[in-house]
């Protein structure tokens, strides 16, 4: 089952960046166990430059996306504690 290519719908799914959506096609169509699926999806990522490229560009997205929601999260505590223990 490792050496079998996969279905042209899971295929789309990489392609179009749906990477979640291409793990669910895998296990519905063949039964794999989470694990092993989502090492096939990533294998078949790993194995097209330009998906790496583009899941790398993603990954990085998602890191700088984080990095602000801390910012503003720390930023609103602070301007709560200065409401609360700051007018005192």
């Amino acid at each position: 089952m490792d050496g079998e290519p996969l279905s042209a719908a899971v295929r789309a799914h990489i392609a179009a960046g749906r990477k979640i959506e291409a793990i669910k096609a895998l296990r519905a169509e063949t039964g794999l166990d989470l694990k092993s699926a989502v090492g096939r999806v990533e294998a078949c990522i790993r194995s097209d430059p330009a998906l790496a490229a583009h899941e790398a560009a993603r990954q990085v997205l998602l890191r700088q996306r984080a990095r602000w929601v801390l910012l503003i999260a720390g930023g609103l505590v602070l301007c709560a504690a200065v409401l609360v223990f700051g007018t005192r």
